[in-house]
């Protein structure tokens, strides 16, 4: 837009100076006007390129910022047994968990208990919290209120290292079989 009126106001000065101003200035004027619109293609395309780069600073900045997550490892005298989890009994008591300190809670008060060597489908519709409630035995998300115990033990007074490394996830998948198979006796 700013091209087309610079190049319409260059064209209208020459026209209503037609009788005093040169041929070849006229010319040069207009070549000139009609090249600004090229420029200023440039320049945008320059400030959008220098923006996106400026994301990527942005991003660096907001990570610098981000809160550490808990300790690794367990404070002296509190790890647990080099042998933990031994049966995979879990107890979890007025679960309470929120993405971030000023956001609303999105587990509510859950209490369940699994008993050693059980089989469990954790099922809901989409938003129901079972991803969230995984994530919470990872202590990707630290409880707000409440406590999970793995054998006995609070996984909220062990190091993240521990805790990870001691544990591990099926993540759900709904497919079950891709493709064509013949089953034959």
């Amino acid at each position: 837009m700013a091209g087309a009126l610079v190049a319409f106001f260059a064209g209208a000065f020459i026209l209503w100076n037609v009788d005093s101003i040169d041929a070849g200035l006229a010319g040069l004027s207009l070549t000139y006007a009609l090249a600004f619109t090229d420029h200023i293609l440039w320049l945008v395309r320059l400030y959008s390129s220098n923006e996106m780069n400026m994301n990527s600073v942005e991003r660096i900045r907001h990570y610098l910022q981000v809160e550490s997550e808990a300790a690794r490892h367990s404070p002296p005298g509190q790890e647990p047994p080099s042998d933990w989890p031994q049966c995979g009994h879990i107890k979890v008591e007025g679960l309470t968990l929120r993405y971030g300190p000023d956001l609303p809670t999105v587990i509510r008060d859950v209490t369940f208990e699994v008993q050693p060597a059980a089989k469990v489908a954790v099922v809901g519709r989409t938003g129901a919290g079972k991803s969230t409630i995984a994530t919470a035995f990872f202590r990707f998300l630290e409880a707000d209120k409440g406590k999970i115990e793995i054998d006995g033990v609070d996984i909220a007074t062990i190091g993240l290292e521990e805790l990870r490394s001691k544990l591990a996830i099926i993540p759900q998948d709904p497919t079950l079989f891709k493709g064509n198979y013949i089953l034959r006796s």
